[in-house]
Parts: C-alpha cells; sequence; structure tokens
C-alpha cells in the first residue's frame, strides 16, 4: 500500500466512525423526542378523556332535568284535567239542583231529603 492508499484508508475509516457516531447521537435524540412527545400524547389523551367525561355527565345532567320538567308538566296537566273535571261535575250538579227545584214535583222544600244525609 502506499501513502494515498493509506490516507483514504484512515479517511474512510475516520468518516465511518464519525459517521456511526452520529448516527448514535441521532437515534439518542430521537428516543428522547420519542419519549417526550409520548408523555406530551398521554397527558393530552387524559385531558380529552376527562373533557369527554365531563360532557356526558353535563348531557346527563340536561337530561335529567329536561325528564323532571317533562314529569312536572304532566303533573299539572293532570291535576288541570282533574279540576276540569270537578268544575263540570259541579256545574252538573247545579243544573241538576236547578232543575229539581223547578221542577212542579216533588216540592222544593223536599227535594234534597234523597240527596243529602244528615247525619
Amino acid at each position: 500500500m502506499n501513502g494515498i492508499d493509506k490516507i483514504t484508508g484512515k479517511i474512510a475509516v475516520d468518516a465511518k466512525q464519525e459517521a456511526e457516531a452520529i448516527l448514535s447521537q441521532a437515534r439518542s435524540e430521537a428516543a428522547a423526542i420519542t419519549k417526550s412527545y409520548e408523555a406530551k400524547s398521554q397527558e393530552e389523551a387524559k385531558r380529552i378523556l376527562a373533557a369527554g367525561e365531563e360532557q356526558a355527565r353535563e348531557i346527563q345532567r340536561r337530561a335529567k332535568s329536561a325528564a323532571e320538567l317533562e314529569a312536572r308538566q304532566q303533573v299539572l296537566a293532570t291535576k288541570q284535567e282533574l279540576d276540569d273535571i270537578e268544575a263540570a261535575a259541579a256545574k252538573k250538579m247545579e243544573a241538576a239542583v236547578e232543575f229539581a227545584m223547578n221542577s212542579p214535583e216533588p216540592d222544593p222544600a223536599h227535594v234534597l231529603d234523597d240527596v243529602f244525609y244528615e247525619g
């Protein structure tokens, strides 16, 4: 081997060693970056999960509130129906009493004898 071959051989060995060192450092930095972003992604996943759970709780709360409101509205509607029935019954009772009072028989003084019982 002559001097030029020795020099080019030495340059090639040195370049290979430097390339391996650079590659090793790059792998190390890549691993550190990967680890950092994995931690960040886990934190982000936890944050997204917590936000989703909070949204789910809010949806449940709203659904429960809507169901309770609907139940109250149904109770009020039923009470109104009962009031209407009672009012109609009272009107019919008044009409029946008025008819009975204006009827020629029996005597108006005795018209309620069979309707009301005095105890």
